[in-house]
């Protein structure tokens, strides 16, 4: 599964109540280190607004109320690109989708 998708299922988990803070935080944490070496441009773009996220209630600047929305928006929103190759040359396509977060759990499975 993609890195992008994998953050994505996994902050639907803590928002659902099936993990607490600290079992995601535990995950991400080397999964971020791991995405930033990486071309991923879907996880180029979540990783760091997860982290500064995180930062923030860590701080103390977010509430856990204000984590919890502020992870929702960080999902919601889903780019897919792809690049095909062929005799005509490359063709590259990206999608979105601004996906309710109950679609995008259901999605994520």
């Amino acid at each position: 599964m993609a890195l992008d998708l994998e953050i994505r299922r996994r902050v639907v988990s803590y928002l659902a109540g099936n993990q607490s803070l600290r079992e995601f935080e535990d995950w991400f944490v080397p999964e971020a280190w791991s995405g930033v070496e990486s071309q991923d441009h879907a996880s180029l773009e979540l990783i760091p607004r997860i982290e500064l996220t995180l930062a923030e209630h860590s701080n103390g600047h977010l509430s856990e109320g204000d984590l919890r929305e502020d992870l929702s928006k960080a999902i919601e929103f889903y780019r897919s690109e792809m690049t095909f190759s062929g005799e005509t040359g490359a063709t590259h396509s990206t999608t979105g989708s601004n996906a309710p977060l109950q679609r995008l759990a259901m999605a994520l499975g």
